[in-house]
């Protein structure tokens, strides 16, 4: 697995793989291009910095002083922590490939490109189209869900230089672009708004988790964010009356739109309780995590009662499109999945999973995922090196069918640090 599978450097590969991405911007744009650089950095996510920081980013000089640091912790970052840090596993996923997966899928998968863009890919065509072109002058895209069954795509536009953010809906076709909320804070120095949204199918509800944090605790090898998931209403651009403690992590709809899957934290007394209830005796999950003073847990949340229930111990949870089933996975990425109905869990094979893992089930059968290039296949390498582990390979989206275990990819090239989504009905695009 590659440097952000291990839960302790999940913020400081978020750090290492954004100061790459303005090293390959300056590269690109030359020194004209610096200012448009400097807002492009936010695209994903350096953890640190609060109002002083953008008081500094403000200024050129500032600007300057900011990326030479940025540089210097990026290089010392790698090196010292990969001295303690488990060595990358295989490279690559197993070999051959399925060939049909994708014709029984429809689909569009959304891919945020920096600087601003948006990029869809068809399933089961496999072209793309883009839906808000990159490097055109516009504001990096943080998150983004999506498309609905009107077409639509949510997203959170980040305006790291005057400390705020939006949420934003567009058209696939690339039209009919509007704001729903803009808000103080940066999503990125402040961590004003969490890295994930989500989009419901029909209602055009999207939740989100705020007022990120750091979630102290002592015993925990991994460093979590932690904020206030929230609902809010593309028509009425109003927030529902409802909120709930969550990590910043995946969220997903039931197929009701009345209920939200997310994670949250528990007492290891709790977690050990559903964990007996789901696993058998001989069986391993989630064994990490057990030992902090707080368990991560998938919960739901009842948007119209404001009431939320645990479900699973793990994290990272996505809903099947009929919504009999969730799927989830613990920190090493071992995938569970979650009968609604018996409340029974087992475990699920995945193929060259890389985090961040699980992105959607797009059918009853057939899962959306991260995943390393297939033996065999050329894939490039990223432009950047760190000091002591050489270039990393970008990573694949691959279909993986539940129920044979076969796999096929459908995005050869992408690079990790990019927002990915998809939404079960995709609309025509230009």
């Amino acid at each position: 697995m590659f440097l952000a599978s291990f839960p302790l450097f999940r913020g400081i590969s978020g750090l290492v793989t954004d100061v790459r991405k303005f090293m390959e911007e300056v590269e690109t744009l030359g020194a004209n291009g610096f200012g448009k650089v400097t807002a492009g950095i936010s695209e994903q996510g350096v953890r640190a910095g609060e109002a002083s920081h953008r008081t500094i980013l403000r200024s050129q000089v500032g600007r300057i002083v900011i990326f030479a640091l940025a540089v210097i912790q990026s290089t010392t970052c790698v090196s010292a922590f990969s001295i303690c840090m488990p060595q990358e596993g295989a490279s690559v996923a197993p070999s051959p490939e399925g060939t049909d997966i994708v014709r029984h899928v429809n689909g569009l998968i959304i891919i945020a490109k920096p600087v601003g863009g948006i990029l869809g890919v068809r399933l089961p065509s496999l072209d793309s189209v883009t839906i808000r072109k990159s490097d055109s002058g516009l504001l990096p895209v943080h998150s983004l869900s999506g498309p609905d069954e009107l077409g639509r795509i949510a997203f959170i536009e980040n305006d790291m230089l005057n400390g705020r953010h939006s949420l934003k809906v567009i058209q696939v076709d690339g039209g009919n672009e509007k704001t729903v909320f803009q808000a103080e804070g940066d999503a990125l120095w402040s961590n004003a708004v969490g890295r994930h949204l989500a989009l419901e199918r029909r209602t055009g509800q999207v939740a989100l988790v705020a007022a990120v944090r750091p979630a102290l605790l002592k015993t925990a090898d991994a460093y979590l964010m932690e904020g206030k998931l929230q609902v809010w209403g593309l028509e009425n651009r109003e927030r529902l009356p409802v909120e709930a403690s969550a990590l910043d992590g995946p969220i997903c709809w039931f197929p009701d739109g009345k209920r939200v899957a997310y994670t949250a934290l528990i007492a290891p007394s709790e977690a050990e309780s559903l964990l007996r209830s789901h696993l058998d005796v001989n069986e391993s999950f989630a064994g990490k995590t057990l030992g902090w003073t707080k368990v991560p847990c998938v919960h739901v949340l009842d948007v119209e009662t404001g009431k939320s229930r645990a479900l699973h111990v793990g994290e990272r949870p996505v809903v099947s499109p009929d919504g009999r089933f969730i799927l989830l996975s613990d920190f090493e990425l071992q995938w569970r999945i979650l009968d609604i109905e018996s409340n029974r869990s087992r475990g699920c094979h995945s193929p060259g999973v890389v985090y961040p893992g699980a992105i959607a089930v797009v059918d009853a059968n057939t899962v959306l995922y991260w995943a390393l290039p297939t033996d065999g296949i050329a894939s490039p390498s990223t432009q950047h090196s760190s000091s002591d582990s050489g270039k990393k390979k970008l990573r694949a989206l691959k279909l993986l069918n539940l129920r044979n275990e076969n796999f096929q990819t459908v995005v050869p090239v992408v690079d990790p640090k990019h927002a990915v989504s998809f939404g079960i009905r995709a609309q025509t695009t230009k």
